[in-house]
């Protein structure tokens, strides 16, 4: 019975997204009266699985947000349509892994292996730095999933490898990702915020990430584990003979890349809504390319089906948090905080950006999930007030989420290299601290020369 339910909800999931894209699409204004009702009994149903401090949290936003609706005599309209509000960033959690979902059953995780295989044989180990390209190229697209996905290859690829520090380094090349993938949701969550376009931050945002890779490898050295555990190569197992190449599979994530910045530059469309439309579009038309277009389908509604047991804790935190998004807009909030900050800070810049990456940083550390922090955080403040422009403050929102989940206990990517790694979520973190503070130092100071260039 549970099963069949979370089945459903499952099916409601893909649905809501689905309904939000034709409203999009063809600008159909009604259907968040149908969608937004969806992620009520989401919500509700997301609420009733969650536990502990999380679920806290969300009760006391969803409190807060309520009184603030009736004290300002919001319709009600308005407040069902704020249930809809993030609906944008579901669809990137649930819809982006079908990207993977092709690829996997089209074999070409196994045909990457294999290379793997053959480049250690020829050019020796550096499991290190593979791993980290690897999530680096593969997460952009990825995003979580690409964690198991990557040490699973190294322990059947490699000959040797830490696990604990191959786990922390595909950890750190996940914040790489972070910084500028327009296939996260932290980076279309602050496009929408400030009305980007993806292109508007690309420049910044592929700079911080280099800076990023630069200070990841000269703290890799200094992170290690008095109790390592060495992997070593487990005994092959024989592969299913498949066409799948690696240059096939480059060609399959490049052409997704540039398909989706031709699309944001030719259409009035955000690169959410693109990203979003392609991963229902994209691996469906290669599988039938492949003559593989029925076992795609099977995957794919497999992996719908299971969509709700898999994200019912993001979709409680992302409902929740634009329903307080929606409940502070309508406050005027901004001003008051914005001024609040520039009397702190006395309106120096690299202050003021100090200030919001450790806020970040210190309320992630208690538990509460950054998308909370950066939606209250971009609704309140007004970058104009501290003469910054938009896709500055863009980028300084996005540098103090990615350092936030590299140091939050409570983060996905933490929780899974925990896992994977078999080390606490709370060890994990303490080795992170030293590259995660020298990094606010340099971000801040990064983030300034951006301020002063756009001035």
């Amino acid at each position: 019975m549970q099963q069949r339910r979370d089945s459903m909800l499952g099916y409601m999931a893909v649905l809501a997204v689905c309904m939000y894209l034709i409203e999009i699409w063809f600008a159909i204004d009604w259907l968040q009266y149908l969608y937004s009702p969806l992620a009520v009994v989401l919500v509700i149903c997301s609420l009733w699985r969650l536990r502990g401090f999380n679920l806290y949290i969300l009760l006391l936003l969803l409190i807060i947000a309520f009184y603030i609706f009736i004290d300002r005599d919001v319709h009600f309209t308005v407040m069902l349509a704020s249930f809809g509000e993030n609906m944008s960033l579901l669809g990137l959690f649930i819809l982006v892994p079908l990207f993977g979902v092709y690829l996997s059953n089209a074999g070409y995780y196994g045909a990457l292996s294999e290379l793997i295989q053959k480049r250690e044989e020829v050019k020796g180990a550096h499991p290190y730095r593979l791993g980290y390209g690897l999530t680096a190229f593969m997460g952009s697209i990825l995003n979580l999933g690409s964690l198991p996905l990557i040490f699973r290859m190294g322990q059947e690829s490699l000959s040797s490898f830490g696990q604990k520090q191959f786990a922390l380094t595909l950890m750190r090349a996940f914040g790489f990702c972070m910084l500028f993938s327009p296939y996260f949701v932290n980076v279309g969550l602050v496009l929408v915020l400030y009305d980007l376009a993806w292109l508007e931050i690309a420049g910044f945002a592929v700079i911080l990430a280099v800076i990023y890779t630069i200070m990841a490898a000269l703290f890799f050295k200094r992170t290690t584990f008095a109790n390592e555990v060495y992997q070593v190569k487990r005994k092959e197992e024989q592969r299913k003979v498949t066409e799948a190449t690696v240059p096939g599979f480059v060609f399959y994530m490049l052409c997704l890349l540039l398909l989706s910045f031709l699309l944001e530059l030719a259409l009035p469309l955000n690169m959410l809504t693109v990203v979003t439309t392609l991963a229902l579009v994209y691996p469906f038309i290669w599988a039938l390319f492949k003559r593989m277009g029925m076992v795609y389908m099977q995957a794919a509604h497999e992996y719908m089906k299971l969509s709700f047991t898999r994200l019912y804790r993001e979709l409680g935190i992302f409902i929740t948090a634009g329903v307080i998004g929606a409940a502070i807009a309508v406050t005027g909030m901004g001003v008051i905080v914005s001024e609040w900050l520039v009397n702190i800070s006395n309106g120096i810049v690299p202050v003021i950006i100090f200030i919001l990456i450790m806020i970040s940083i210190l309320l992630a550390l208690v538990g509460i999930h950054p998308v909370i922090i950066i939606i209250g955080l971009g609704s309140a403040l007004s970058p104009g007030m501290f003469g910054m422009e938009p896709s500055v403050m863009a980028v300084v929102l996005l540098c103090a989420w990615a350092l936030s989940t590299q140091l939050s206990p409570f983060s996905g990517s933490v929780l899974m290299t925990s896992y994977l790694a078999d080390e606490s979520s709370g060890q994990l973190t303490k080795k992170n601290v030293g590259f995660v503070m020298a990094l606010v130092g340099v971000m801040t100071a990064v983030l300034t020369v951006f301020h002063i260039f756009q001035s």
